[in-house]
Parts: C-alpha cells; sequence; structure tokens
C-alpha cells in the first residue's frame, strides 16, 4: 500500500514537471488565473511589508513602555524618600517648637522676674530716701 502511494507520488511529481517544462518552452499570453496569483501574490508581499512594520511599530511602543515603567518605578522610590523625610522633617520641627515655647516661657518668667526686681528697686530706695529724710528731721535728746 505504502509503495503505491510512491508511485503515485513519483508520477504525479514526473506530470507536474513535464507540465513545467512546457510551460516555460512555449511563451504564452498570461491567463486570467496567472494574473489572480500575481496579483495575491504583491498582496502578500505588501500585507508582509505591512506586518514587518507593525512589528517594529510595536516593539519601539514596548520600549517606551519600559522606559516609562522605569522612570515611574523610579519616582515612585524618589516620593517615598521624599515623603520619609518630610515626616522627619515635621518632627524635627515641632519638637523645636515645643522647644521654643519652652524658651518664651522661661523668658517670660525671667522678664517677670526683671520687672518684679525693678519695682522693688523703685520702691525700696524711696523708703530709704524717705525713712532718711525722716531720720534727719528728727532731734534726738541727749
Amino acid at each position: 500500500n505504502l509503495k503505491l502511494e510512491e508511485q503515485e507520488y513519483n508520477l504525479k511529481m514526473q506530470k507536474e514537471d513535464d507540465s513545467v517544462d512546457t510551460q516555460l518552452s512555449r511563451p504564452e499570453p498570461p491567463s486570467d488565473y496567472e494574473v489572480s496569483i500575481q496579483k495575491l501574490e504583491s498582496e502578500v508581499r505588501t500585507h508582509i511589508r505591512i506586518e514587518q512594520q507593525l512589528k517594529l511599530h510595536i516593539e519601539g511602543l514596548q520600549q517606551k513602555l519600559e522606559d516609562a515603567d522605569r522612570a515611574s518605578s523610579s519616582t515612585k522610590e524618589v516620593t517615598t524618600k521624599l515623603e520619609s523625610e518630610n515626616t522627619e522633617l515635621k518632627d524635627k520641627l515641632k519638637s523645636k517648637e515645643i522647644e521654643v515655647a519652652k524658651i518664651k516661657k522661661q523668658l517670660d518668667q525671667k522678664v517677670q522676674e526683671v520687672k518684679t526686681l525693678e519695682k522693688k528697686q523703685i520702691t525700696e530706695p524711696e523708703k530709704t530716701f524717705k525713712t532718711g529724710k525722716s531720720f534727719e528731721n528728727k532731734t534726738y535728746d541727749i
């Protein structure tokens, strides 16, 4: 059965070779069939060319997408780092504001103490001065 198929195949191939030889040997005007085949071949070549252009375009877009993904990833890393630094700086600012408030409170207390001392100095010399006058005005009997 297999040998029979081989023989049929060989005969078929031989007939095709003979027909190709006869077609090549005699010049005939192209038939409608050949014109259709040429048009289809042209369409196939055009399709292949467009397919190659599309592949190149797709590769370019994929490269742009990968670049954008890398940039996005890098931006996210920088954003995370900056947010962390921002949090740290806010904490430092808060502690410095607390420290400034304490120092202001201490300063206010010192200012109040100075005012109190100034008042005492102002009233004390007056008392001394008044007692000094009254000391001079008094006459003592010895």
